[in-house]
């Protein structure tokens, strides 16, 4: 049996918070291209992470990438919640930006970042434990199996 060479990293969700408040969000980006990476390796067909950036072709990568979390890392079929509060949080951004009333504006943008937080870090959460399981499946290989390789 051929094994992956990538892990599933498990990281600390105080140290994710904090590069996330020190970086004004940029973290993000290289936690989404790494936990890409990491779903891919165990049979997840997420496409290239360039695609976030492309407007409107970004809505289909955060959909395949939460199809994707659902499926290989949960072992659920839930990716329409996920994108759906993904799109109201998107959209709590733009609507915060619409009035003149800036203790309104600053509310709503308070509450979609921390959607936004509290979002990346139960999906982090997650992945977490689903390394955890990896790992003690693994008889200590420090490999993680892809799914096409896991015998029945």
């Amino acid at each position: 049996m051929v094994e992956s060479k990538r892990l599933i990293k498990k990281r600390n969700l105080v140290v994710i918070s904090f590069m996330l408040v020190l970086t004004f969000g940029f973290y993000g980006i290289y936690w989404l291209v790494s936990t890409k990476r990491e779903i891919n390796s165990v049979g997840g067909d997420i496409p290239n992470s360039f695609l976030m950036f492309v407007p409107v072709i970004g809505l289909y990568w955060v959909f395949k990438y939460f199809e994707n979390f659902a499926v290989h890392i949960q072992n659920k079929h839930a990716a329409g919640l996920y994108f759906i509060i993904y799109l109201v949080s998107s959209a709590m951004v733009i609507f915060s930006n619409k009035g003149s009333n800036i203790l309104f504006s600053s509310i709503v943008l308070a509450i979609t970042l921390l959607l936004y937080l509290s979002g990346l870090l139960y999906i982090q959460n997650e992945i977490n434990k689903f390394a955890s399981q990896i790992n003690s499946d693994d008889s200590g290989s420090g490999m993680v199996k892809t799914v096409s390789q896991i015998e029945p």
